[in-house]
């Protein structure tokens, strides 16, 4: 393995390592947006279950609309259900937490029977106005035709009890709907109204067929007659839609007590949800921190073994190769052989310092080789030149005789002539 391919690893270690970190962190920021989305939808939902409540309440009161009463039902129900499985287009993710699912699902089944309470509240007020508006559009024009069977009983000259019961008619039609406009069930309740019908009613028919216990005869005046078979006409429908007052109000005082006393626990339910959602955002936070404290003894350990490599396979080989090198530059050619244990750039640089060591080791030792002929001849022609200047000393010394000889010899020559010359002068 090259030198180049354990740093790669080394460095990208390091890399993918980073990365890593990088990536949980991002994805850490990304829940932690959805789980935004999710805590404010989750938040919302509580604000929801009390603005249903007090919009079914002002519904009631004749403040609110059905349309805004289902609105918020319909918005609540829906963001329930993303919170439970999810919805991309709201941006929140299907809920994966156990103990939040399985509080979600106890928000739904307390949420399912409310949902169709709050629906029945909004159902049967409709009901309820309807009623309503006919008793106030009738209830003068009803009160008004008594009044005039009243007046023609007067001019006939009936019995007072007749006329009495008769003129009590007026108030009773006016009795009847103040009472329906105060039905509450309690300060006002079904019986008084039911009380106040009924009277109404007997007297009515009293009025027209006559009642021995009530002491009236029955009228024999035909315009009286036809009067009281108009005010009997309006009645009938009058009653009926004061019956399905009373029994749509009490079935809707039902709802509004089920929804009165379970919103507090609707909220309450979702506000645990809420919680959850709180503290599972900050366990994610807490694992992002323990991720990275992780990554962090990691890269600790990454670079322990970084250096370890680099020390071990790069750094040590290098220092015995320059050990070795120094050596060599000293002359010191008796070093043993670097320990090659790699096959990368420094396994190869001390194998062909190895191989140099040798190959100078050879040279010298040819070199050793040349020296000792060269040595040994040198001696020899120091001995024959050693020969030679003696023998050179020798013919010198001859050389000196025979120069000395001839000088003696010129000497006598000379000498000679001298003589002969002396002689030769004699002679003249």
């Amino acid at each position: 393995m090259s030198i180049k391919l354990k740093l790669g690893i080394v460095l990208g270690s390091f890399v993918v390592l980073f990365i890593a970190i990088i990536g949980a962190t991002f994805m850490t920021v990304s829940s932690q947006k959805s789980d935004g989305t999710v805590i404010n939808t989750a938040g919302r939902q509580r604000m929801l279950s009390q603005k249903m409540s007090k919009e079914s309440m002002a519904l009631l009161q004749g403040k609110s609309t059905g349309e805004e009463v289902l609105k918020t039902v319909a918005l609540f129900d829906n963001s329930l259900n993303a919170l439970i499985s999810g919805n991309a287009n709201m941006g929140i993710p299907a809920t994966r937490d156990s103990a939040t699912l399985a509080q979600l699902n106890k928000v739904k089944d307390v949420w399912s029977e409310f949902k169709v309470n709050v629906e029945s509240i909004v159902e049967r007020s409709g009901h309820i106005e309807k009623s309503k508006k006919h008793i106030l559009e009738n209830n003068i024009p009803l009160l008004k035709e008594s009044n005039k069977a009243v007046g023609l009983m007067d001019k006939v000259g009936l019995a007072a009890q007749t006329v009495n019961i008769a003129g009590r008619q007026r108030m009773l039609s006016q009795k009847m709907t103040k009472e329906i406009l105060s039905f509450d069930g309690v300060q006002v309740k079904a019986a008084d109204i039911y009380t106040t019908v009924n009277l109404f009613d007997k007297s009515l028919k009293g009025l027209i067929r006559g009642d021995a216990a009530m002491g009236l005869s029955s009228i024999q005046s035909p315009k009286i007659l036809a009067q009281l078979g108009k005010v009997e006409e309006m009645w009938k429908p009058f009653k009926a839609e004061v019956e399905s007052y009373i029994e749509e109000s009490e079935a809707l005082f039902a709802h509004t007590n089920y929804v009165m006393a379970n919103n507090v626990p609707l909220l309450k339910e979702m506000n645990k949800g809420v919680g959850l959602y709180e503290a599972l955002s900050a366990k994610k936070v807490t694992n992002l921190k323990v991720t990275e404290l992780v990554f962090l003894g990691l890269a600790v350990i990454f670079v322990g073994i970084g250096w370890f490599v680099v020390v071990r396979y790069i750094v040590s080989p290098i220092n015995g190769v320059v050990a070795l090198a120094r050596k060599m530059s000293d002359g010191d050619l008796s070093s043993d052989d670097l320990e090659v244990k790699t096959k990368d750039e420094v396994g190869t640089l001390s194998l062909a310092l190895n191989t140099m060591k040798h190959n100078l080791n050879d040279i010298l030792g040819h070199l050793r080789n040349s020296s000792d002929h060269v040595a040994s001849a040198t001696t020899e022609l120091s001995a024959t030149s050693n020969q030679i200047v003696a023998g050179a000393d020798m013919q010198a010394n001859q050389t000196n005789q025979v120069a000395t000889a001839m000088e003696e010899m010129s000497a006598t020559v000379i000498e000679v002539a001298k003589n002969s010359q002396g002689a030769s002068e004699a002679s003249d």
